[in-house]
């Protein structure tokens, strides 16, 4: 089943139903200059997850055409983050008391990408299990390539 809208609270995405899917999706940027092809490097994604979450970043070129590249979906994770508040134990497993260890809530995430195009577009997919998390921004890291 597909979400049919999303109910959005200053860039937080909320699913209207449970066990939908979640979807973001930006506009197709030309970086001011649609004739130049920009070689993708990274993106560096800055979001705030309320828990842990399991969704894709996904990169698409020249509008989604069915011709340009495709690269296969980047895990966005948030276990993966270092000492994520609530998540990272500071002490032993055989520790009478477990202490957490407080850590960046909001992290950047550096997803090296691969690609390139005259117009990028981000999506974020998550499977409909995922609490919820903020969309803070994101950048985009290229080159410039040759003129059409």
């Amino acid at each position: 089943m597909e979400i049919s809208g999303l109910y959005t609270d200053k860039k937080r995405v909320i699913p209207l139903m449970v066990q939908q899917y979640t979807r973001y999706r930006s506009p197709d940027l030309s970086f001011g200059d649609t004739g130049v092809r920009k070689h993708m490097q990274r993106v560096i994604l800055n979001y705030k997850p309320e828990s842990a979450i399991d969704a894709d970043l996904i990169v698409r070129y020249d509008n989604e055409a069915s011709d340009s590249a495709r690269p296969a979906p980047y895990p966005l994770d948030s276990s993966q983050i270092a000492a994520q508040f609530g998540n990272a134990v500071f002490s032993t497993a055989s520790s009478a008391a477990q202490f957490v260890f407080g850590g960046p809530s909001q992290p950047l995430v550096r997803q090296s990408v691969e690609g390139s195009g005259f117009t990028v577009a981000l999506r974020i997919h998550d499977g409909g299990e995922t609490a919820p998390y903020s969309l803070k921004g994101f950048q985009l890291e290229y080159q410039v390539g040759a003129r059409r």
